[in-house]
């Protein structure tokens, strides 16, 4: 019997605790709900096994642990077979339907098994040991479990040949626990009852889930099952403290029976003490953990209002129109009141290539490659890394240790990629986180956007201003040029005149030099030609005139006009 108590206490802890540390890692994704709602049935099974043959005789308390114990079967298969409808990835999609009305049931099927004769007739003990008597629907039962296990295996034979990699490690794991545990459950549980009449064995069953959970085990440590190998190492650190506790409470309970002989305590207290110490002392940490959380609500430590956070990050985006700036102080406002390890925000020109990277947080810290980006983008829409499905994606952020990957989009096109890392506390994002940065993506990105249209207009601008001074520049040494050019046409064109000037004077001043000697002259003329004489002479005047005009008019436009007083 103590044996099979410590059978009992084993495995329902490891149970209870893996199912805990799974719960604790991310309690909405679909898979980890699953794998929960299988280990609390496993854990419910093996303690319905264990107080069912602990009871020596026939009673109320017996019964009713006895259908009990099948209905812990139920809820366990059922939860089985959503397990590994889930997990890693859906391949055979039924609709919300349908998994309701399976639901609804397996709820049936519950109820009627606890509450009525219909499953379980009657629990008897004969010759010391326990014998059941089905009732007219046991086959109800035998359906049920039958089917929802062939389905989980269909599902694991047919998604092991549709896996690679990783994902395909992690399923042979799971395929052969559930193999070798199921195989061992019914033999015990319904093949040898049913058929040879043999019950003796009913109450090793839990030892199936050894196999169980063993794979599983190797399964977290050697693939990161359920990627929740950082909070196994937490839990085996915690488990020897634990057990360090738990040695001395029992060294010095020994001893206290030895120096206090009237101090009466037997083998199987001392178990039940050290099993109720091992869970008190499970279970006050996350209870420590609720309340610090109420506390904090209570007194605002540590704690973030996510209104608060979200009118900070508007202002800055309202307020802010230089891209630089605005994507700084958006990584420190998120990573400060989020309390998150590490974020970058990459800015993609109008071609969809990487044109700039900010990052916040000083550190070694590793981001996603241009390739990493890309890939993470195919699907455009948000990933959370508790809640991926694809191993593709789920390897990347894994090897980078990022666990938001937020595409930036407007309604013509992608902005950018917002990358967060890992809380600081280990925690996960909670809804309150999701949702802020579900709100946030799409105003990012038009505020983004925004910047990036400024920052094209200064780049314009600045480009406009140089062209404009290299214009001007131009036109200067233009009209450098084009003012020597007139001025040595000036300057030829004066020099022509004086030349023409001085030549027409010669003949001018000969012309009436000779007119003036026939005047002077003896000789008598007729009166016709002193007339004619005349009239040329006048001539010569106004050509003398002209000529001077022309001098005058040159020296003008050169800038040696004579002054006369």
């Amino acid at each position: 019997m103590k044996l099979l108590l410590l059978i009992y206490l084993l495995t329902g802890v490891f149970n209870f605790t893996l199912g805990i540390i799974v719960w604790l890692k991310n309690p909405h994704n679909r898979i980890h709900q699953s794998f929960v709602g299988f280990i609390l049935g496993v854990v419910a099974w093996i303690i319905s096994l264990y107080f069912l043959y602990s009871i020596k005789q026939e009673s109320i308390l017996l019964q009713n642990i006895g259908r009990f114990n099948y209905v812990a079967a139920v809820f366990l298969v059922y939860f089985l077979f959503m397990l590994t409808y889930y997990f890693p990835r859906i391949v055979f999609q039924f609709k919300s339907l349908h998994l309701k009305i399976l639901l609804f049931e397996t709820i049936i099927l519950a109820l009627s098994t606890q509450f009525t004769p219909f499953i379980d007739e009657q629990e008897l003990i004969q010759d010391g040991s326990l014998v059941t008597h089905y009732g007219p629907l046991f086959f109800w039962f035998v359906l049920h479990f039958s089917l929802l296990l062939l389905a989980s295996l269909t599902f694991l034979f047919v998604k092991y040949r549709h896996l690679k990699g990783t994902a395909k490690n992690q399923l042979i794991l799971l395929l052969i626990g559930v193999f070798i545990s199921m195989v061992f459950s019914i033999i015990t549980n319904l093949f040898l009852p049913l058929i040879f009449g043999y019950y003796d064995l009913q109450a090793i069953a839990p030892v199936s889930t050894v196999f169980l959970v063993g794979t599983i085990a190797y399964a977290i440590v050697r693939h990161q099952f359920l990627d929740i190998t950082p909070l196994i190492a937490r839990a085996v650190s915690y488990l020897l403290l634990l057990s360090v506790f738990i040695a001395t409470f029992v060294f010095f309970l020994f001893a206290s029976t030895r120096l206090i002989p009237s101090l009466q305590v037997t083998e199987l207290q001392i178990i039940v003490f050290s099993l109720i110490t091992f869970v008190v002392m499970v279970i006050v940490n996350p209870f420590r953990r609720v309340f610090e959380h109420a506390t904090e609500k209570i007194f605002y430590k540590s704690y973030y209002d996510a209104e608060q956070l979200i009118q900070n990050l508007t202002q800055i985006m309202a307020s802010t129109i230089q891209i630089d700036t605005l994507a700084t102080q958006i990584l420190d406002s998120l990573c400060d009141h989020i309390n998150i390890t590490k974020g970058s925000l990459s800015i993609l020109d109008k071609k969809g290539n990487l044109d700039a990277v900010y990052k916040s947080r000083l550190g070694n810290y590793s981001f996603p490659s241009t390739g990493d980006l890309s890939l993470l983008a195919k699907g455009r829409k948000h990933l959370v890394f508790d809640e991926l499905e694809s191993e593709q994606e789920k390897n990347i952020m894994r090897k980078t240790q990022i666990s938001i990957f937020i595409p930036l989009q407007t309604t013509k096109q992608t902005i950018g990629y917002l990358v967060l890392g890992e809380k600081a506390s280990g925690d996960i994002y909670h809804a309150k986180d999701l949702l802020i940065l579900k709100i946030l993506g799409p105003e990012l990105a038009v505020a983004l956007q925004n910047a990036q249209s400024y920052q094209e207009i200064q780049e314009f601008s600045r480009t406009l201003e140089r062209k404009v001074e290299e214009r001007t520049h131009e036109l200067r040494e233009t009209q450098k040029r084009e003012l020597a050019k007139a001025n040595e046409v000036i300057k030829l064109k004066d020099e022509f005149v004086f030349i023409a000037t001085h030549d027409l004077r010669t003949p001018v001043t000969a012309f009436n030099g000779y007119i003036d000697l026939i005047n002077h002259s003896k000789d008598r003329l007729s009166a016709d030609t002193r007339e004619n004489l005349a009239a040329i002479a006048e001539a010569g005047d106004r050509l003398n005139q002209l000529v001077d005009d022309l001098l005058e008019v040159a020296r003008s436009e050169s800038g040696t006009l004579e002054a006369k007083v």
